[in-house]
């Protein structure tokens, strides 16, 4: 009775320990979705990292070029002004001798005419 005893618990311990391990393999196997499910998207991140990585490039020289672009228009616009200045600057020192000029020549006019 006691042999028959045993040999129920070691069946019964079998069939548990049958039930765990179909367990562990059912576990094992969702384990495994779940990784192909993670690399999967690993990969759309990674791809989706990579254009970023492209499109911020292109942007970057996007900008550079029309900051540079801008610059050069600014650098032109000043040497405009610049130009502009001794242009006005020469005509003031023309003015200036013309002036000088006249009021000389008015003084020597009004000491003839005393």
């Amino acid at each position: 009775m006691e042999q028959e005893k045993f040999q129920e618990y070691v069946l019964q311990e079998l069939q548990e320990n049958r039930k765990f391990q179909e367990y562990v393999l059912q576990e094992l196997q969702e384990n495994r979705k779940f990784q192909e499910m993670v690399i999967r998207q690993l990969q759309v991140l990674t791809e989706g990292q990579v254009k970023l990585e492209a499109n911020l490039l292109k942007l970057e020289t996007k900008i550079e070029n029309q900051v540079v672009e801008k610059l050069r228009g600014l650098y032109d616009d000043r040497e405009m002004q610049n130009d502009r200045m001794d242009r006005i600057e020469r005509r003031l020192d023309k003015i200036e001798a013309d002036t000088s000029y006249l009021v000389v020549r008015a003084a020597k006019l009004e000491s003839i005419a005393k």
